[in-house]
């Protein structure tokens, strides 16, 4: 989709996602999807903010900068639940 450079690997995917869930100020939000819950993740990432997507199973799902984040959470009914460091102190 373009986000990550033609050259990215498979570890650079991986080790930007790890980049966004080690920040410790990165948010986390509960996504509710029709009958499903999702969890998410938003943290900046070399200027764009990236957000993670995870099932209940744990199980990542996609990650990917928003072209308008707010715009985005907002409109999708993501809810904020609270910083990394306040969840997971």
């Amino acid at each position: 989709m373009g986000h990550l450079a033609d050259e990215a690997m498979l570890d650079d995917y991986n080790a930007l996602i790890t980049s966004v869930l080690s920040q410790r100020d990165s948010v986390v939000y509960h996504y509710p999807f029709g009958l499903k819950d999702y969890y998410a993740v938003s943290g900046r990432v070399a200027g764009p903010v990236w957000l993670v997507i995870f099932g209940t199973d744990a199980a990542m799902e996609t990650a990917f900068p928003p072209d308008n984040f707010d715009d985005y959470v907002q409109k999708r009914g993501f809810v904020p639940l609270g910083r990394i460091e306040e969840i997971a102190p």
